[in-house]
């Protein structure tokens, strides 16, 4: 009789999981995964940039000698290999990314005397704003909208930093409206207090920036995690772990960039032409860091891996 009980209990959950996913997803939109991707519609900042910060800087930011072609890294970023696992060999990549770039609206601007000589930095609110105003139109369903931002907003915007989930969640919604986008994927933060850039920092500042990164990750999740209740097709990639694997493991070196760099920079050493450390010279796909804060060629492919298990 007990077992009986246990069969009927058993049959009336199985019913309902089924009913209720069902119900779920005739209302989400079918995902990409195993489809032909035609477009990736990048916004972001230094991670993501293939040479837009670059090109307006009159191709003096980032350095060309030391940052591969535009590049803040050694290379290609990790978002110019995502085409390369889409069935679409025509896929298209359209890459909006700024570095130095900050979640808000707006741009960066070089001013002399007052005046603007030109906008350096389009800001990622900006970027969206300026691809949903423009003519272009893509197939919402083999497209793919791609984000990376924050890391500026917690090393440089003290409390504004606070802004970047409800910014990324802003994004989404204008593309939803605007062009009806239906397929998302965002990284999640690494965890950049374990940079060469924060070696010398105090415990109490690497703590602070760790909580931070920890946090904004959790917000968006959340930002994530309400748009999947809604249909959308959104993902978070968890660059954080998988940085945090790379540094765990003894065979790639973390305790130093690439570059002879000093270690306390600002944007103006983006300036700066830097010798690469002869052991980097020799083995640089054992480095994890370019540059005091920026990944090297090795990290970007192995997150473009990462990434392309959400198609």
């Amino acid at each position: 009789m007990k077992n009986k009980k246990k069969l009927i209990s058993l049959i009336i959950l199985i019913f309902l999981a089924v009913v209720g996913v069902a119900s779920y997803s005739s209302k989400r939109v079918d995902g990409i995964a195993g489809k032909k991707i035609a477009n990736i519609v990048v916004f972001g900042d230094s991670l993501s940039d293939n040479g837009n910060t670059y090109k307006k800087s009159l191709e003096m930011l980032p350095d060309h000698e030391t940052w591969y072609d535009g590049r803040f890294s050694n290379s290609k970023v990790w978002v110019e290999y995502l085409c390369q696992y889409s069935n679409d060999k025509s896929c298209k990549l359209i890459d909006n990314a700024y570095g130095g770039a900050y979640s808000k609206d707006g741009y960066q601007k070089f001013d002399i005397n007052g005046k603007t000589v030109f906008k350096v930095v389009t800001n990622f609110l900006q970027q969206v704003e300026n691809f949903t105003a423009t003519n272009k139109k893509y197939n919402p369903a083999t497209t793919l909208y791609v984000m990376d931002i924050g890391g500026n907003d917690i090393m440089d915007l003290k409390d504004d930093y606070k802004n970047i989930a409800n910014n990324i969640k802003k994004a989404i919604d204008l593309l939803v409206k605007k062009d009806k986008a239906q397929h998302f994927i965002i990284l999640n933060l690494p965890d950049f207090s374990k940079a060469p850039r924060y070696f010398k920092s105090s415990d109490f500042k690497r703590k602070k920036v760790h909580e931070k990164v920890v946090n904004i990750n959790k917000q968006i999740f959340g930002v994530a995690y309400s748009f999947k209740k809604q249909g959308i097709d959104i993902k978070v990639i968890n660059f954080y772990g998988l940085l945090n694997n790379l540094l765990d493991k003894k065979k790639y070196i973390k305790d130093k960039s690439c570059l002879e760099i000093p270690i306390k920079t600002d944007k103006l050493n983006f300036l700066i032409s830097y010798d690469k450390r002869k052991s980097c010279k020799k083995n640089e796909s054992k480095y994890i860091f370019h540059d005091n804060l920026h990944p090297t060629n090795m990290v970007h492919k192995k997150l473009a891996k990462l990434a392309s298990m959400s198609f």
